[in-house]
Parts: C-alpha cells; sequence; structure tokens
C-alpha cells in the first residue's frame, strides 16, 4: 500500500525525490467494493482544507504490491509536504477557460461575417461573339487564316471553288448582252432611224459584244431593207395608178372635146333637116354619136375613180407596213424588255453567290475557332465556319446560381473572381459587380438540374491581359453580413421551426 501510495504522487506530481513526503499530511485509505468492482479510495488533505479524491482500481495498481487487499490500513496519516497549492491551479484554469468562452462569446455576438455565393462560370464576350456562316455550301478551295490570328473587317478567310458559278455568271452575261442589243435594234425601228445606236462602251462590255453589234446590225439592215423593198413597191403601184388616171383623164379631155363637136354638128343637122336640106338619118347619126361620147366620159369617170380608189388603197398599205414594223418593234421590245429584268435578276444573284464564294470577316477581331481544315472538303449550307470574337468589346463572366441560392444575388452586387487558370499567386482575385440576372430558371439538358445564369462584369483597370473566351471562372458573390452566432444558430433555428410545423 505504502509503495502503491508513492506510485500514485509520483504518476501526477512527478518522478521528484522523495522530499515530498515531508509534512504531515492526513491520508485516509477507504477499501471498498462497487458493482462487484474493489476499489481503495485514498484521501489526502494538503491545505487542510480540501480533499484530493483519487479512485484506483484494486487490480491494475494495488495488486501490483500486495496480493491481499486486505493488507491495506483502512485509516492513517502520513506526513507530505506539497510545493503547490493544487487550488492555485485550478483557479487558473476556471479564470482561463472563463476568459476564453467569454472572448470567444463576444466575439460570436458582435463580429459581422459575409457569406458568400459560390458559382463557376466562364468567360464570354458581352457583344455576341460573331459566327461565319454561308447560306449556300460548296467545296472547300483555300483557307487563308489559323485561329488565333487578327483580322480585320472584310478581309479573306476563305475560298470556295467557283467554277460553276463563272460559268453560270458567264452565261448570262452573255444573255443580257445580247438582250440588250436586240432592244437597241428594236428602239431603232420604233424610232424610225436608219442605223442603230448603241450605248457607249457597249462594244467593250462583254467579250462577244462586238460580235453580237455585228449580227443585231446586219439582222436591223436586212428588216430595214425588206421594208423599204414592200414600201418601194407600194410607191410604185401608186405611181403607176396615177399616170393610169393621167391617161384617163386626157381620154377624157379629147372625148370631151370631140362631144362639144358632135353637139355642134348635131345642132346644125337639126337646122338642115328642118330645112330639108339633108336627110334626117343623118341627124340620128349624129345623135347616136354624141350618146356615144357620153357614155365613153361616164366609163372614163369611173375608171378614174377607180384609179384613184386603188391609189387610196396602196397609200393605205403603205401607212399599215409601217404601222405593222412599229407595232411588232414596239411588241418585240416589251418582251425583251421582260427578259431583261429576267436576267438582270439571275444575274444578280450569280454574281451574288459568285461574291460568296470568298468568305471574308464580317468584323475586326481575332480568330477564335476555325471549324474547317479539309482542302476539297464540302460545307453545308449555315455551316458554322469561324468565329470571331469582336475587337475593343467588353468580356464578362456568365455563371450559375443555384436555384436555392438566387435570392442572394441581385443587379449591382459586388462579386469577386478567380480564374483558375492563371497563377493564383500573380493574379488575384479580381473585384466585379453583377450585371444581369436571368428572369427565369434553366434546365441543363444533361443533368436535368435547374439553375439561373447571371454575368459579373470587370471593373475597369482590374481586367487581367490574358482573359479569353471560355476561359474558367470561379466567382464568390459577397451575401449580407451576419454575426458568428448567427451562423452557428442558424441550423438549429431551421431544424426547430421545421419541427414544429404540423404535418
Amino acid at each position: 500500500a505504502r509503495a502503491a501510495e508513492r506510485d500514485l504522487f509520483r504518476s501526477i506530481y512527478g518522478d521528484d525525490d522523495d522530499d515530498w513526503l515531508r509534512a504531515d499530511i492526513p491520508i485516509l485509505v477507504t477499501h471498498a467494493s462497487h458493482d462487484g468492482i474493489d476499489q481503495t479510495i485514498i484521501r489526502a488533505d494538503f491545505n487542510s482544507d480540501d480533499l484530493f479524491d483519487v479512485t484506483i482500481n484494486i487490480r491494475d495498481v494495488l495488486l501490483a504490491w500486495t496480493n491481499d487487499p486486505a493488507d491495506l490500513p483502512l485509516n492513517g496519516t502520513r506526513s507530505i509536504d506539497r510545493q503547490f497549492s493544487l487550488r492555485g491551479r485550478v483557479i487558473w484554469g476556471v479564470l482561463f477557460a472563463v476568459l476564453l468562452l467569454g472572448g470567444v462569446g463576444s466575439w460570436a455576438a458582435t463580429a459581422k461575417l459575409s457569406g458568400a455565393v459560390i458559382g463557376v462560370g466562364s468567360v464570354l464576350v458581352d457583344d455576341d461573339i460573331k459566327i461565319v456562316q454561308h447560306p449556300d455550301g460548296g467545296v472547300l478551295r483555300d483557307i487563308l487564316v489559323r485561329e488565333g490570328d487578327r483580322v480585320i473587317a472584310g478581309e479573306l478567310l476563305l475560298r470556295l471553288e467557283d467554277a460553276e458559278i463563272r460559268a453560270e455568271k458567264a452565261i448570262l452575261e452573255g444573255q443580257l448582252i445580247e438582250l440588250f442589243a436586240r432592244r437597241a435594234r428594236l428602239m431603232a425601228e420604233v424610232d424610225g432611224l436608219s442605223t442603230v445606236e448603241f450605248p457607249e462602251g457597249f462594244s467593250v462590255s462583254h467579250p462577244n459584244a462586238s460580235a453580237i453589234i455585228i449580227g443585231e446590225r446586219q439582222l436591223f439592215a436586212g428588216d430595214l431593207s425588206r421594208h423599204r423593198s414592200q414600201h418601194n413597191q407600194l410607191l410604185l403601184q401608186v405611181d403607176q395608178l396615177d399616170q393610169e388616171i393621167h391617161g384617163l383623164r386626157f381620154q377624157r379631155t379629147a372625148i370631151v372635146s370631140e362631144f362639144e363637136l358632135a353637139q355642134v354638128e348635131l345642132e346644125r343637122f337639126r337646122q338642115l333637116a328642118g330645112n330639108n336640106l339633108i336627110e334626117t338619118s343623118r341627124v340620128a347619126t349624129a345623135e347616136r354619136d354624141v350618146i356615144r361620147l357620153q357614155g365613153q366620159m361616164g366609163d372614163l369617170d369611173t375608171s378614174i375613180a377607180r384609179a384613184q380608189v386603188r391609189i387610196s388603197d396602196v397609200e393605205l398599205q403603205i401607212l399599215e407596213l409601217e404601222g405593222t414594223r412599229q407595232t411588232e418593234a414596239q411588241r418585240n421590245l416589251g418582251l425583251v424588255d421582260a427578259q431583261i429584268a429576267e436576267v438582270e435578276e439571275r444575274l444578280s444573284a450569280a454574281v451574288a453567290r459568285y461574291a460568296r464564294t470568298e468568305i471574308v470577316a464580317p468584323v475586326a477581331g481575332i480568330v477564335n475557332e476555325l471549324n474547317v481544315s479539309t482542302i476539297g472538303g464540302v460545307i453545308s449550307p449555315a455551316e458554322e465556319l469561324v468565329t470571331i470574337v469582336p475587337e475593343g468589346v467588353d468580356l464578362v463572366v456568365e455563371f450559375r446560381v443555384a436555384v436555392n441560392d438566387i435570392d442572394q444575388v441581385h443587379v449591382g452586387q459586388a462579386a469577386n473572381l478567380r480564374f483558375v487558370a492563371f497563377n493564383q499567386r500573380t493574379t488575384p482575385e479580381v473585384p466585379g459587380e453583377i450585371l444581369r440576372v436571368s428572369a427565369a430558371s434553366q434546365q441543363d439538358t444533361q443533368t436535368g438540374e435547374r439553375f439561373y445564369l447571371a454575368q459579373v462584369g470587370v471593373q475597369d483597370g482590374e481586367r487581367p491581359e490574358q482573359l479569353v473566351p471560355g476561359m474558367p471562372v470561379e466567382v464568390f458573390v459577397e451575401t449580407e453580413q451576419q454575426t458568428a452566432i448567427a451562423y452557428f444558430m442558424k441550423p438549429f433555428t431551421d431544424q426547430i421551426a421545421r419541427a414544429f410545423r404540423e404535418e
């Protein structure tokens, strides 16, 4: 028991010499059994005020010195001289615990902590990235840029095969030149000109223009010659009829003179017959001559009138010939104008398609994506060929906000951006501001998760120069400040609020 007592105090106060057993300190040893376990209680009164209780399992300590617990004295005293007081340590420990709890409690009750909504997004262009497409598609002939190249507006990016379109364009241009030449010929016919007048520079507007001009002039000359021949024939008929009328009139003049003489002779014969100087038969003969001459004059008048009618008919034919030529030319001119309009429209479309074989940059910027790489490959209509990041536009960060956090995110709110692609030691968090928050939630087609989209703008002068669209970004949106104790108590208050709800 004495050895056990010594080992006990050494385990508590150290392995010093036995000088700690100097003063007379009452020691009370009590042997008892509780729940089938034998225990020995040693009470030491160091300051005669407090008792220090130590409970030792007899099997673990005392039996190491004696095989019979009854050998331990039940009561006794021992002089122990302690160099320090246990009460002081307890007081200092309690005081330290009180100060620690008080300090932590004061900090938790007064300190304001800022929360954050964390989201993951990427850098994108505030003005949408320009997508270069082709409406018709075709066969790729040349690739003139690479990803990362800086281009200006109108700079050539890609070139498509144009042989088929060039052939169609040449055919339509030839048709248009031919129609314009035909139109010039018809205009000359309508205006009654003797030659065809072509626009200045028309002969050099197309390689076949000279041949077309020669053909139209020959056609015009042939038509004009045929027209003039018909016109001259009709004029000749008029001249013949005029001469015929002139002859008839000359004959009538002669017959009129003969008729006058016959009348004079008839009067003389009548006088002579009245005086019975001649036979009456001669009077009858004279009368027959007068009547005959009158009939001849009537025939001549009829012939003259008939010839005049024929002249009128021929003159009408001349007018009809001129009118028919002009009318036919005018009708053909209308058809040619319609054909010109149609061919011009088709040619305009062909020229536009030909121009689209050279794909150019719509804006100045940097080539972001080049989606074609095979010379001779076929591209489909409306296929995305090249994407260009416009030069001088602002870059923003778009990130997803969880549905449960949307009430803590609003426009104008401060946010910190961490660009995970950069070295965090050289590129710290960049301040930003919420610019836009989507009005309705969206759903991820792959995961089915619902979220809101928000955009953060980087403040002027804070944007890293190495930013490129698509770069990943972690966004920390600062929320309302709360005390630490409020953060600690929120899970409990939320649980209590749910616990007292009726089902």
